[in-house]
């Protein structure tokens, strides 16, 4: 089953019983396997897909922004030359 966060308030929020401040990570997998990267309240992660489903499908986000790409070559190289923003 699937442990869904709530906001307690605009920079606090509360997981799976414990309180989380609005910077910290957390990577959330429902049971199916899928997985899910946060930074505080927005998909994020840099090192890798912030979603990976199941089934190999893989989508990148850089604080809240989906990020159109393949690969995460292609994600490095779309952060550093800041074509996002």
């Amino acid at each position: 089953m699937t442990k869904f966060h709530y906001f307690i308030s605009k920079n606090v929020f509360h997981v799976s019983g414990k309180i989380m401040k609005k910077d910290c990570f957390l990577c959330k997998t429902d049971s199916t396997g899928n997985k899910y990267w946060y930074l505080g309240f927005l998909l994020h992660r840099e090192d890798g897909p912030a979603v990976e489903l199941f089934y190999g499908y893989k989508e990148w986000w850089y604080h809240g922004k989906w990020v159109d790409c393949s690969s995460q070559e292609e994600f490095e190289r779309l952060i550093k030359l800041k074509a996002l923003w």
